[in-house]
């Protein structure tokens, strides 16, 4: 300390100045560093905490960390109790850390305590005995399910009081069985009912019943001997638990069984057969009388017996039992008796014998002459039949010995009233019919149209040259109702069409004009359309268009080639989109999408009005395919594809495949078939199906047209025509140069499909024919509910032909042009006949379709006037230049008058079908279309 002092001192000595720090009890820490008490040298901040009531760390509190509770411990067990305890640095004498004791006055009462069957919670946990999970010392019992004071030794729990459901012992072997236990008694169920572990005879303590008592039965029907008897659970082989047999070797003897005529005691009652009343007669045991002795019995007398009596026999089969010769093996014959007892009489029974007399001859035509190619036999003579042979077609009544027959010699169908055979058969080149009045014409019958100018009566009425269309050789213009001209130069009616309910909804009919100059373009082609208003009054041109559709490009021809709803079929044959509004196709033959001239066909649906242009206002635009392509030469709505949507045609007859050793193109030709409904572009790309020409130069696709339907299947066929193919003739294996080929397709395709793939072929007649050139449906011109088709050779032989291809339903795979049903000749050199037609439909009212054929280059009027020619059904054979049924003839020379005709539908509600033509070079090749109504069309 005074080490300290001296330090102190001299630490000071320089500082006198400084005021004294004071640390009175030397622990080193001054009151103003924080000494809380500088009188003990024990109390200091930072000191360690003494348990002694002091603030030893100066921090504020008295021995913190340091003082706990302890609990008194009243029982010594080392647990004290909550409610008494003291909070110490140290334990209190009689008190411990460690609380929890339920009751501090037992020492086996704590939480460390076991839990043990005496009602008492020892280890305090709340749970006594059975309640607490910590048990131990309980006593094991045995579930007793069936309630039968047996445990389940396989189902123990263990408790100090044994619960309901329990037992205490494990001995029973099925304890979802009460009636099983060791107390219960051993019976014949298949079970171990007392758990000895033997079951039924297996168990020296079974007690059997009388149902365990078992009769040999030595004949197994069931009973046995009663004085031969086993006690068993299980049936002893050969034994039965039934006794009373009174014959155990005889299966059929027993007290069950039925007592019946075979003289044993079959049911054990000591009476036999007819001595015992319970007896069972069978039919075997039915006696009947026999009256005539023929071994059959009257069913109607009959008695039951064991044996049989007097006059009776077993069978009962007689129906007539008065007569020995009617019976089951009597002969059944035509008398009107039952004879065989089978219930049927004379021609009733199968089983009847015919005589001579009783045989029949077909007369299947009612003639009264009957074949004897089918006879019946019979007792009364059958229907239909009658006792002659005498008949030589019994399948016509009109054919029989009487029969008159006429000489037919021009096969017309109709024959000579003036030369007739009586005979049976019918003789060579005879017909029933009488009514023809010039057998040597096939073209002169009461069926036919007169013919103008011939100086013959072609229908056989009383007048020659009388038909009315016999005065109609006038110009168009005389008999036009409505005609329509167009600007110059603009080829206004290079084609017409109906375009039924296109143009909002209204009946129309369409012109193009595929020169014309409009929208401030040259050549850029346009098309008019025209509702029945217009066309029933007075004359108009582009400017009194319902509506028009206009090219977009100069140099396009858009309007070159049309196609529009067909009469004859209405408005699903032009309904691309199936709306039920009639759509339209138009080409431009001459647009350049892939090439110079590779050709556009737009598709316009129906229901627009006003003025529109192609290339904006189009529904669908499809491509040509390369440089002077041309697609849609020529166009033809169909549905190929029977789906309701039209689809369309188009032809590309300059297509190639690249060029000859010349430098030329090869133009095969192509065609492209496209389901509706459309969407733009490349015509190869949009193609469902595709047709190729042939071969080198075959133009195929110039002309293709819907045919309807030819062979009757109910779907539309369509032809395509390589016109200037060269066919091969089968006798010399030539070919017939450019001759031409149409093929006919009469079911679905679809992908590339070859021409060769036809279902019919047909060829040109001579060569340089150029059959197939235009291509047109004719309707159903022979009235036998087929569509038929024309074949147009505009250079045969040099005039231009027409050929009548007819509908079958059995089409030749083959047929050449000589073999069609009627050839129409031009009349003047170089007229191009058949460069148009038209199918009418039936416009003289007499069951068969009728045409129009242009021939737009006859000098007619004048050089190339034109002309369109009248023809009636039914057509058969040729019919030169002049043979036609009516005329209408161009106006002036070079008007070409029947470049395009058109069935444009009944538009006046005469009842028939209205005939347009086109004259597309009249007055400075404007063009004029002509509006002649059908009812002045008729004969």
């Amino acid at each position: 300390m005074s080490l300290l002092l001296l330090l102190l001192a001299c630490g000071n000595k320089n500082t006198p100045d400084e005021p004294q720090v004071q640390d009175l009890d030397a622990d080193g820490v001054t009151v103003e560093e924080g000494d809380c008490n500088d009188e003990d040298a024990s109390v200091y901040p930072g000191n360690t905490e003494s348990c002694d009531g002091i603030d030893n760390d100066c921090n504020g509190e008295i021995d913190e960390g340091l003082a706990q509770d302890f609990y008194v411990d009243g029982d010594g067990d080392g647990f004290g109790s909550a409610l008494d305890s003291e909070f110490a640095c140290e334990a209190p004498e009689g008190y411990v850390s460690e609380d929890g004791d339920c009751d501090d006055a037992d020492a086996t009462v704590n939480p460390g305590a076991e839990e043990v069957c005496d009602d008492i919670d020892n280890n305090c946990d709340g749970a006594v005995d059975d309640a607490d999970p910590l048990i131990v010392g309980a006593t094991a019992y045995y579930l007793d399910y069936d309630g039968d004071g047996y445990g389940n030794a396989g189902f123990s729990e263990e408790f100090c009081t044994m619960p309901a459901e329990y037992a205490d012992n494990d001995q029973d072997c099925d304890d979802l069985l009460a009636t099983v236990n060791p107390d219960a008694e051993e019976v014949c169920d298949g079970i171990d009912n007392n758990c000895d572990g033997a079951v039924d005879d297996a168990d020296a303590n079974i007690q059997y019943t009388d149902a365990d008592n078992w009769y040999a039965d030595l004949d197994m029907d069931g009973y046995g001997e009663t004085s031969n008897v086993t006690q068993s659970c299980l049936t002893p082989t050969g034994s039965s638990n039934q006794g009373g047999d009174c014959d155990d070797n005889n299966s059929d003897v027993n007290p069950a069984a039925e007592e019946v005529c075979d003289g044993i005691d079959n049911n054990c009652d000591a009476l036999v057969d007819d001595a015992d009343p319970t007896v069972s007669y069978t039919a075997d045991d039915m006696w009947y009388v026999d009256a005539d002795q023929d071994s059959f019995g009257n069913p109607n007398i009959g008695v039951s017996a064991c044996d049989q009596p007097s006059g009776f026999v077993a069978d009962s089969t007689d129906c007539d039992d008065l007569n020995a010769l009617n019976n089951p093996t009597g002969t059944e014959v035509c008398d009107g008796v039952d004879n065989d007892c089978d219930a049927l009489v004379d021609d009733d029974d199968s089983s009847i014998v015919y005589g001579i007399n009783d045989v029949w001859y077909v007369d299947a035509d009612g003639d009264g002459y009957g074949t004897s190619d089918q006879t019946s036999e019979a007792c009364a003579q059958p229907s239909g039949y009658v006792s002659n042979t005498d008949d030589c077609d019994d399948a016509d009544a009109t054919t029989n010995p009487t029969t008159v027959w006429y000489a037919d010699v021009d096969m017309d169908g109709f024959g000579n009233p003036n030369n007739s055979l009586v005979e049976c058969v019918q003789p060579v080149g005879y017909i029933l019919d009488n009514q023809d009045c010039d057998d040597a014409d096939e073209r002169t019958n009461p069926l036919m149209a007169e013919i103008c100018g011939d100086g013959v009566s072609n229908d056989c009425d009383p007048v020659i040259d009388g038909a009315a269309t016999c005065d109609l050789s006038q110009d168009l213009a005389d008999w036009a109702t409505f005609s329509a001209t167009g600007d110059d130069n603009s080829f206004f009616a290079r084609q017409i069409r109906s375009s039924g309910n296109a143009v909002s909804g209204v009946q129309s009919v369409l012109v193009s004009a595929n020169r014309a100059d409009t929208n401030g373009l040259e050549d850029n082609g346009a098309i008019y359309l025209y509702d029945t208003t217009q066309l029933l009054t007075g004359t108009s041109g582009p400017s009194g268009a319902t509506a028009s559709i206009h090219g977009s490009t100069a140099g396009d021809l858009f309007g070159t080639i049309v196609v529009g709803m067909d009469p004859l079929v209405g408005t699903s044959s032009a309904d691309v989109n199936n709306d039920g509004i009639s759509d339209l196709a138009v080409s431009a033959i001459w647009a350049d999408p892939n090439g110079n001239k590779s050709g556009s066909v737009y598709v316009f649906q129906g229901g627009f009005s006003g003025d529109l242009d192609a290339d904006t206002q189009a529904d669908a635009i499809l491509l040509g395919m390369g440089t002077a392509n041309q697609a849609g030469y020529d166009l033809s709505f169909i549905d190929a594809n029977n789906d309701g949507s039209t689809d369309l045609l188009v032809g590309a007859p300059y297509f190639s495949f690249g060029t000859t050793s010349s430098g030329e193109t090869t133009k095969e030709g192509a065609v492209y078939l496209i389901h509706g409904p459309m969407t733009s572009g490349d015509l190869e790309t949009q193609a469902d199906a595709i047709f190729y020409g042939e071969n080198v130069g075959d133009h195929a696709g110039l002309a293709l047209v819907n045919a309807g339907d030819m062979d009757g299947d109910g779907l539309d066929d369509f032809a395509i025509s390589s016109y200037r193919a060269d066919p091969i003739n089968p006798q010399t294996m030539s070919p017939v140069d450019a001759a031409g080929i149409t093929y006919v397709f009469t079911g679905t395709v679809s992908g590339v499909t070859s021409l060769d793939d036809a279902d019919m072929k047909v060829y040109g007649d001579i060569a340089f024919a150029y059959s197939g050139h235009d291509l047109f449906k004719a309707g159903d011109i022979n009235g036998d509910g087929l569509s038929d088709l024309l074949v147009g050779a505009r250079a045969r032989p040099t005039n231009g032909s027409s050929f009548l291809v007819s509908g079958d339903t059995a089409l030749p795979s083959e047929m050449w042009l000589q073999d069609a049903t009627a050839r129409m000749d031009g009349n003047t050199y170089q007229a191009e006949f058949g460069k148009s037609a038209a199918a009418l439909g039936d416009i003289n009212g007499d069951g068969y379709g009728d045409v129009a054929i242009g021939s737009k280059k006859e000098d007619v009027t004048e050089v190339d006037s034109g002309s369109a020619h009248i023809y009636y059904g039914p057509l058969a054979g040729v019919y030169e230049g002049g043979d036609y049924h009516g005329i209408f003839k161009g106006v002036s020379g070079g008007d070409e008058a029947g470049i395009t005709m058109a069935n444009v539908g009944d538009l006046d509600g005469s009842g028939v079908n209205d005939l347009m033509v086109g004259a597309f070079k009249s007055g400075s090749n404007a063009g004029t279309a002509y509006l002649l109504l059908g009812a002045d069309l008729q004969q």
